[in-house]
């Protein structure tokens, strides 16, 4: 009998999994001259972490920063904490987009779920809290190995969907796009790479940036149209945005343009 890997599937999902690389040790002045006043406080962690998730997420040093700014917003009691919580959400996800340790990894990313759960309570017709609980989610799944929890990405995607499809550069669609692509199809899980490539066309369309194009591509190659997906996958690389990619998604591209040249086209969401 054919069994999954889920901690394979699920190390593609967000884009590959922690390595065994050393703990992030916080600064020592991530405290320092932080301001007294919560909107200030608001501000300066826009400043620090208000970027495109399709792009390279900022240092460690500077998203913990902005971490503690919203930690000590929290702390002096804003008047609207809804805006302080998804923000809050927002930086665990980036903190675990450059962590190596396994347990930290896990720990910012359950922090973000919380505290987007209690964003979501507050504002629940907001879209920023619905898409960190998706991607928190995912960096669970990937931290457990709980593909269960699969299902719980989507309920929240779909919801940013229906509020804001055009958030983060079709944020929402880009990531039901790559859950549908990345797991295994019915009946093990919702894996659907005709799905896959319904949500990311219209990703494309509505934000044509580097990464949805590549996320598209990946998705044409699962359903065995390999030249639209080289096509797709090589435009993408040669965009003039492409030099703002994560490390991570350019290698992940080129794999795939390796194997389709060297005609492997088996599945590589799966390990059997």
């Amino acid at each position: 009998m054919r069994r999954f890997d889920h901690r394979a599937i699920l190390c593609t999902l967000l884009g590959g999994c922690f390595g065994s690389g050393p703990r992030y040790v916080p600064d020592a002045d991530r405290n320092k001259d932080l301001p007294s006043d919560v909107d200030e406080l608001i501000r300066l962690a826009d400043r620090m972490t208000d970027v495109r998730l399709a792009e390279k997420p900022p240092p460690l040093s500077t998203t913990d920063r902005a971490l503690a700014a919203l930690e000590r917003a929290v702390a002096l009691g804003p008047k609207q904490p809804f805006e302080v919580y998804w923000r809050l959400s927002r930086a665990c996800f980036m903190m675990t987009e450059g962590l190596d340790d396994k347990v930290q990894f896990h720990a910012f990313a359950r922090r973000g779920v919380d505290y987007a759960q209690r964003a979501r309570s507050l504002a629940p017709r907001r879209v920023e809290p619905h898409y960190f609980l998706a991607l928190n989610t995912a960096k669970v799944a990937e931290a457990t190995a709980n593909a269960h929890l699969i299902q719980s990405i989507i309920e929240p995607a779909e919801q940013a969907m229906k509020i804001d499809e055009k958030y983060d550069d079709a944020g929402p669609l880009r990531i039901l796009g790559k859950v549908y692509l990345t797991a295994p199809a019915w009946p093990v899980s919702v894996g659907s790479p005709e799905k896959a490539i319904d949500m990311l066309r219209r990703a494309v369309a509505l934000a044509a940036v580097p990464l949805n194009r590549i996320f598209l591509g990946e998705a044409y190659y699962h359903d065995e149209e390999y030249d639209l997906a080289e096509k797709l996958i090589r435009q993408a690389l040669s965009d003039g945005q492409a030099n703002r990619l994560g490390e991570r998604w350019k290698k992940e591209a080129q794999d795939y343009l390796n194997r389709i040249a060297a005609g492997d086209v088996d599945d590589p969401r799966t390990n059997f």
